[in-house]
């Protein structure tokens, strides 16, 4: 199965008015027997947010981003292109029955927000990249933690990780370090 696991940080909660800063992302293939298989290629690109997109200070501050910051970051028309051309690479979009899973932790957040970037980019065909529905690895995990649910503070990726016994290698809310441990989680409870 081809899988891309990817994460964003975003600069608010709406896909229409907001805007992509980092997409993150590692393209696998899973098999059911032996898990992640072959070579496995990763991308991070930080992503200046088109000139209409809003721009919440306090997502920023989430993120530890600057306004100034982001606006030295890569234009969203090239790192559209980018991403295209590394998804025709594995993917032929004019077959129906060769696309790859999107997964996620909250994935459909992510999804959405990457289907609207390619929209504002004038490209209405992101379906036919992804199969749909998304791979939600936080809906995997909360059926794995539905018995003992009560004893996590909260839901957020961290602690998720942490009940299933993996280490935090890095700062959260960086979408590379982030998806990393989607990846563990996901591997972790297909194993059990």
């Amino acid at each position: 199965m081809k899988m891309l696991f990817a994460d964003l940080e975003t600069t608010g909660l709406d896909p229409k008015k907001n805007g992509i800063v980092q997409l993150a992302g590692i393209f696998c293939d899973y098999d059911e027997n032996k898990g992640f298989v072959g070579v496995q290629e990763e991308f991070n690109f930080l992503i200046r947010p088109f000139d209409s997109d809003e721009i919440s200070e306090d997502a920023l501050k989430i993120q530890g981003r600057t306004q100034e910051q982001i606006k030295t970051y890569a234009s969203p028309t090239e790192t559209y292109l980018a991403i295209k051309s590394m998804l025709g690479h594995r993917v032929d979009k004019y077959n129906k029955k060769d696309k790859m899973f999107f997964c996620g932790y909250n994935a459909k957040f992510d999804m959405d927000f990457l289907r609207e970037f390619f929209a504002k980019n004038k490209d209405v065909y992101f379906g036919s990249w992804f199969f749909f529905p998304p791979i939600d690895v936080m809906l995997m995990a909360a059926v794995g933690r539905m018995y003992n649910r009560t004893e996590l503070p909260d839901f957020k990726l961290g602690t998720v990780a942490q009940s299933y016994g993996i280490k935090i290698d890095g700062d959260l809310h960086d979408a590379l370090v982030d998806i990393k441990l989607t990846m563990q989680l996901f591997q972790q409870m297909m194993s059990e």
